[in-house]
């Protein structure tokens, strides 16, 4: 009886030997195939879309945030007057084209860019 408890420590500690050898072997082959898969150049490649989508991601959500602070500035006339001669410069930029019809996407980052240099503009003459 009184060996019981000393015979059980040997094995519990046996296989937490066990326990660490399979473990240090399993994080051993996950950072071999991590490093394989960071030479690949599709690896290179799905990090860079990866970290487009991200930085879109978060333009919208500044874009968004932007809309909702200054939606009482859509209803000033200068900013109607420069959207305006927005659209004109960009049915101008799709006549030059051929006449190509512009996707939605497309649409999208022309307003985009048209709200970020807008946005800039009036930081500017604000001192913000």
């Amino acid at each position: 009886m009184a060996e019981i408890p000393d015979k059980l420590q040997r094995e519990a500690t046996h296989e937490r030997a066990i326990d660490d050898v399979v473990h240090t072997f399993v994080f051993q082959q996950f950072d071999q195939a991590l490093q394989r898969a960071e030479r690949s150049p599709d690896f290179a490649a799905l990090h860079e879309t990866i970290a487009a989508r991200i930085r879109e991601e978060y333009r919208e959500a500044m874009l968004r945030t932007i809309r909702r602070v200054f939606h009482t500035a859509a209803s000033d006339s200068e900013v109607i007057g420069v959207a305006g001669a927005a659209e004109a410069n960009r049915r101008k930029e799709g006549r030059e084209q051929g006449g190509k019809a512009q996707t939605m996407q497309t649409r999208l980052e022309t307003a985009k860019a048209f709200v970020t240099k807008k946005l800039r503009a009036y930081r500017r003459r604000n001192g913000s």
